[in-house]
């Protein structure tokens, strides 16, 4: 296919829009949908490619392969290989068993699955996981794989005719697929390639279907679809489901560009765009590492620091790593010869290693090696197991007690906390544990990634089982509230209305209710950030009580019924500081704010008079 500068271009738009978000999501809110713009450039160059072959009738599937991996692999690998070496010296043990784990699940092309499969209640955040921009890449070598197979069949049995039907009907049920499983299942639909095959089938439209249009009317598209792709930029944002119907706006403006196909644009054909473009794949490749870096080290300035250095590296990789000229004529029955596969194999052997070695603890020494011991034994630390019961529609973690009196804990991971204490020191009552990580109780509070049902529909296993007591938690209240600040006053409001009405509901049904307040947290708790900066020093207990102030505004809004009793856990496990480290050098939390089983077996005597008869 005939180099095209408008999409070269349009791969320096993309790119830019990605990095400015990365590195800055307040300046570009909506910046992520250059992935969006980058699938459908996608679908309309592999369309060509393959029809076009196809139409030759010399498409050799294994060749097609082999370009591809000719074309992704070299970089990525090098990537790959070049932060194992700058880790071995920078991470922690945790950082750098996370760093190979995600490298050999980028090289497979399978990380979409591997984030889409952790990206769970106590998933490190994103800016965490060094290769997760890596997941577009599998999305995109998914597709590959599938669909010149497909357009193969159905050309070859039913004929051209048939094969451009068939494009429009795979992009009418992907984008069904796309609206409802971003509402239902939003990490699945944004990870996975069923929601996001319509993205690159609207490029194969836009080749199969170039519309005849006059040179003005093409101009004026060009430009509309520009615009069209910098109104998505600013006004599309990450709280919005995606990729839904939202997601037609920054595809539909690619769609315009791509069939006005103006080569002598200056928005898309001028020198700083086209340098962009070409070095596109490999600046996407290392900014997202080098955003990590800033955030594992708090670097300061690190938005233009880190935007110079994505593009320096880009621009190398293109020049000395892309622009390597591989052989795209290896036969299949000699395919252990293609350099994708001969340069993945140490790197793949190096990341087992480091794997199976916890991160290699033989790079620290003393005290260093002993808290990245400790570090890694904590992130993994979570004593909460799975469902043993089903009630009422509930999934529910069940212990015996020896009386016929029942006790309900219900809540999200807080509550969750809070089992290994229950499980050691209950003997009496029997406790249902009806719990949804990430969740609260009022029906207003949404969770992007997951259903809460399972706790805000609470109250048909009230009329199921007769509770005694109630014990619930306070601390999800400010969760994943909106960003708009007018918007999240008034959600603030809604949660105040709707959780006077459950804890008046709860309290009418029960003879006590305990409400746990707020926990001890902070990013100073997570073990993770201790190992990355060596901070030792306990944490003040005002700082800790302080970034509860939207909780207190509340509470002093609540109508608290007289059967309600308040417990502040902060109050038990603080004195003037909060410390995080025991006597003996143990974390006491597992990340940010969730205690380990044995510190909540020691520590939570607050919930004796909750378990006492």
């Amino acid at each position: 296919m005939k180099f095209r500068t408008d999409i070269n271009g349009l791969r320096a738009l993309a790119v830019a829009f990605v990095v400015i978000f990365h590195f800055d999501e307040s300046l570009l809110q909506g910046g992520f949908v250059g992935v969006d713009i980058f699938f459908v450039i996608s679908g309309f160059l592999m369309t060509g490619i393959v029809l076009g072959k196809l139409e030759s009738n010399n498409l050799s599937i294994w060749q097609f392969y082999l370009s591809r991996a000719n074309r992704i692999l070299p970089a990525l690998i090098f990537l790959c290989a070049a932060w194992l070496f700058i880790g071995y010296f920078l991470f922690s043990l945790i950082d750098y068993k996370a760093l190979a784990k995600d490298s050999i699940a980028s090289i497979l092309f399978l990380s979409n699955f591997s984030y889409w499969k952790t990206s769970g209640y106590f998933a490190a955040a994103a800016n965490e996981k060094l290769l997760l921009h890596t997941w577009s890449l599998s999305v995109e070598w998914q597709f590959y794989l599938i669909y010149p197979v497909v357009l193969a069949v159905i050309y070859r049995l039913l004929g051209l005719g048939i094969t451009k039907l068939a494009l429009i009907i795979g992009l009418f049920l992907s984008f069904l697929f796309s609206i409802y499983f971003s509402e239902s299942h939003s990490v699945a639909s944004y990870f996975l390639l069923p929601t996001r095959a319509w993205e690159m089938l609207l490029g194969g439209i836009a080749f199969v279907y170039p519309l005849s249009l006059n040179e003005n009317v093409k101009r004026i598209a060009h430009v509309v679809g520009v615009i069209l792709m910098l109104v998505s930029s600013f006004m599309i944002s990450s709280e919005m489901a995606w990729p839904g119907y939202m997601a037609l706006l920054p595809c539909f403006a690619t769609y315009l560009v791509l069939i006005s196909n103006q080569q002598c644009s200056p928005i898309t054909n001028n020198i700083v765009a086209q340098c962009l473009g070409k070095w596109s794949y490999s600046i996407y490749l290392w900014h997202w590492p080098i955003v990590t870096l800033g955030y594992y080290y708090s670097l300061e300035n690190w938005f233009l620091i880190g935007i110079l250095l994505s593009i320096v590296a880009g621009a190398l990789s293109y020049h000395f790593i892309e622009s390597a000229n591989l052989s795209n004529k290896i036969p299949l029955t000699r395919f252990y010869k293609a350099k994708p596969i001969i340069l993945s194999i140490p790197v793949i052997a190096v990341c087992a290693f480091i794997i199976a070695n916890n991160g290699v603890a033989t790079r620290f020494s003393g005290e260093q090696r002993e808290l990245n011991l400790q570090a890694l034994e904590a992130i993994g630390d979570f004593d909460y197991p799975e469902p043993n019961l089903r009630v009422a529609g509930h999934d529910v973690r069940f212990i015996e007690g020896t009386s016929q009196d029942n006790i309900l804990f219900i809540g999200a991971s807080h509550i969750e906390h809070t089992y290994p204490f229950v499980k050691k020191y209950n003997d009496f009552y029997n406790v249902y544990y009806l719990t949804q990580g990430g969740c609260f109780i009022t029906p207003s509070m949404k969770n992007p990634k997951w259903s809460c049902k399972n706790i805000q529909n609470y109250q048909s296993l009230l009329e199921e089982v007769v509770f005694k007591k109630v014990v619930t938690s306070f601390y999800s209240f400010d969760s994943y509230l909106p960003k708009d600040e007018e918007v999240s006053v008034k959600e603030v409001q809604q949660r105040i209305e709707d959780y006077n009405d459950i804890l008046s509901d709860i309290a009418d049904q029960t003879e006590h209710v305990y409400l746990l307040l707020g926990d001890p947290r902070g990013p100073e708790f997570d073990p993770r950030r201790t190992v990355r900066v060596g901070t030792y020093a306990p944490i003040p207990v005002e700082d800790v009580v302080s970034s509860y102030e939207l909780h207190d505004m509340a509470l002093g809004k609540l109508n608290i019924p007289k059967n309600v009793s308040l417990i502040n856990p902060i109050e038990h496990l603080c004195t003037e500081v909060c410390e995080f480290l025991s006597d003996d050098g143990r974390f006491r939390y597992k990340d940010s704010n969730h205690a380990r089983p044995w510190f909540a077996e020691e520590s939570m005597n607050y919930l004796l008079t909750t378990i006492n008869p």
